[in-house]
């Protein structure tokens, strides 16, 4: 069963790449696929151990009959749901690293996009792609990076990658689909990701605004708040209806280390401040930042979630701090030498 669950995650990573590949031709190499592929075949495999940052208990939670789970403060229903078509065939544990294999890989993946659709190059896309895989294992750990962690950070990265290359064409009846579509995506991850996902959106329609791009501003507002209406009253429905719901398992409530959240910071405004400026990428990263930090001072510590609050804007905007970075460094090193130097 070990085998067949490494198999059907890099057949998946290999299409989530072919989708890409097909899209964003222009940023998407097959250097991008070496990280990926070996995250989701380790993640599967299960070479990350339970006690790496994840306690026996939130690891069971998550096994645990997730499709009749229904209380979404403290449950990644999303993954729970996706899983569990898998879980028939190769069992529940199995099931969930799956996924959560493919959604890490596949969160690489987009995140290279997103470096190289910031005007990087493939080698200082690849140092924010290695950059993405340590920073949620240095805020979490590796068990809880990995299992509550991965879907929403995908579809976070999904929605940035989107918005960097089509925000500016956010006009038609197409791209307002589409925005919303990934908008939705993302917020239907977890509450946590919900949270995020709309003090994005509201971020980013007030930079729009603040360009003078108002009709453009208020599309995306429309968006973002139809999207956040509609996973709130999904997620309400059993409430609503008096489903019988399990009762969920109580999660141990996290808090932000401060020399962590300090250093991601750090990384971030470096980031802002070395990234080139002829993209949408710097002013969209921005917003991010200050929706993720936002997030973190809302953000309830007693409320139990499963991973940090913040942390899904937060890591990619970090992330571009060394891509950033590692393209400074190789611009210096391959720039012509001056006349008469003696370099």
């Amino acid at each position: 069963m070990a085998g067949l669950g490494v198999l059907a995650a890099v057949a998946l990573v290999l299409s989530a790449f072919a989708r890409l590949r097909r899209t964003w031709r222009d940023a998407v190499e097959p250097l991008a696929l070496a990280l990926p592929l070996a995250v989701a075949v380790a993640l599967t495999a299960g070479a990350v151990p339970r006690a790496a940052g994840e306690s026996a208990a939130a690891l069971a939670s998550l096994r645990a009959e997730p499709y009749r789970v229904l209380d979404p403060a403290r449950r990644g229903v999303l993954v729970h749901a996706i899983a569990w078509p898998a879980a028939l065939v190769v069992g529940e544990e199995a099931a969930v690293r799956l996924v959560a294999g493919v959604a890490s890989a596949s969160g690489l993946l987009l995140g290279y996009v997103l470096f190289r659709s910031s005007a990087l190059g493939p080698a200082a896309a690849l140092a924010g792609q290695a950059a993405l895989a340590v920073i949620p294992v240095l805020a979490l750990g590796a068990g809880r990076a990995v299992f509550a962690h991965a879907l929403p950070q995908a579809l976070e990265l999904l929605l940035l990658a989107h918005l960097v290359r089509r925000l500016d064409h956010l006009e038609g009846a197409r791209d307002n689909a589409a925005a919303f579509g990934y908008l939705l995506l993302a917020q239907a991850a977890s509450a946590l990701a919900t949270l995020e996902v709309a003090l994005l959106a509201a971020a980013a329609a007030l930079a729009e605004a603040g360009a003078g791009h108002r009709r453009r501003a208020l599309r995306l507002a429309v968006n973002g708040a139809l999207a956040t209406t509609v996973v709130v009253l999904v997620r309400s429905l059993p409430g609503l209806v008096d489903w019988p719901a399990q009762a969920a398992p109580p999660a141990a409530a996290l808090a932000w280390s401060p020399p962590v959240l300090g250093l991601l910071a750090l990384a971030a405004i470096g980031a802002l401040w070395l990234l080139p400026g002829g993209t949408r990428a710097p002013r969209l990263l921005a917003t991010a930042l200050l929706a993720g930090l936002a997030a973190v001072l809302l953000g309830r510590a007693d409320s139990g979630p499963a991973t940090l609050y913040g942390l899904g804007l937060l890591a990619p905007v970090a992330a571009g701090g060394p891509a950033a970075l590692a393209a400074r460094v190789r611009s210096r090193w391959t720039a012509p030498a001056a006349p008469g130097s003696r370099s």
